[in-house]
């Protein structure tokens, strides 16, 4: 049997091969919306006080034990502008342990203040278990983690926890992107290359950082440990349409 269209010259109707191209046809589309549907909701998750918990004054104590200068003095030294361009990119190991030498005469090098830092780190067991089950079950999310740290304190994270940081699909390091929360460009960084806000959850353990995404538009969570073992944080993505109940 031959078919032909208008005037065009007459082909062969193969109804096998026809119903194949249909079949073809569908699959390229399926896959098509399969691809548009996996990027319908993102995930920005902190690293320190979420996956990692630490001493907030750990950096403190670290320095104390390795120099002569008060408490008050150290504690004002990582309130101010060496910790801020350490953690921004400003400054480099060698510039923020300078800093560090000259300011509190500090004996010991950068690795040497990673190191005593990372002895009060451990890892939350209860949400790494919760993250890599929810990012199974719910594979089709992206995953970005947005992190305020400096290079020595990623390098030793990312030495004792790889798990956590090929976990996500996009990565956002203060001392790269020169900025840190809670400012606002750092969540534009984050949200970038989508246009509808309304696709992110941010979850992070300062309020003041979740009031900042916030206000750039992020759904967020106030992050607190007990909030997987009561089944709280799944319950709140739920509601943000970033999991099934």
């Amino acid at each position: 049997m031959e078919r032909t269209s208008g005037g065009g010259r007459g082909t062969a109707y193969h109804p096998v091969k026809n119903l194949l191209g249909l079949v073809f046809s569908f699959k390229l589309h399926s896959a098509y919306f399969k691809k548009e549907a996996e990027v319908e909701r993102v995930l920005i998750v902190d690293l320190f006080g979420v996956f990692l918990r630490f001493c907030h004054m750990a950096h403190d104590e670290s320095v104390l034990a390795r120099c002569s200068a008060s408490r008050a003095k150290v504690k004002e030294f990582f309130e101010g502008p060496a910790w801020c361009g350490y953690e921004c990119g400003t400054l480099n190991d060698i510039g923020f342990i300078e800093a560090l030498q000259k300011e509190l005469g500090y004996e010991g090098t950068i690795e040497d203040f990673g190191e005593r830092f990372f002895r009060s780190v451990t890892l939350d067991r209860k949400f790494y278990d919760f993250f890599q089950e929810f990012r199974v079950k719910e594979h089709a999310w992206g995953r970005v983690l947005l992190t305020n740290i400096c290079p020595v304190f990623y390098r030793l994270a990312n030495r004792r926890h790889p798990g956590i940081f090929s976990s996500f699909e996009k990565i956002i390091l203060s001392y790269e992107v020169g900025f840190r929360k809670p400012d606002p460009r750092i969540f534009a960084k984050a949200i970038a290359e989508k246009k509808n806000k309304d696709i992110y959850v941010f979850i992070d353990d300062v309020a003041e950082n979740v009031a900042a995404a916030e206000a750039a538009g992020i759904r967020s969570v106030l992050f607190r440990p007990e909030m997987v073992e009561t089944g709280e944080l799944y319950v709140r993505l739920a509601n943000f349409g970033m999991a099934n109940i």
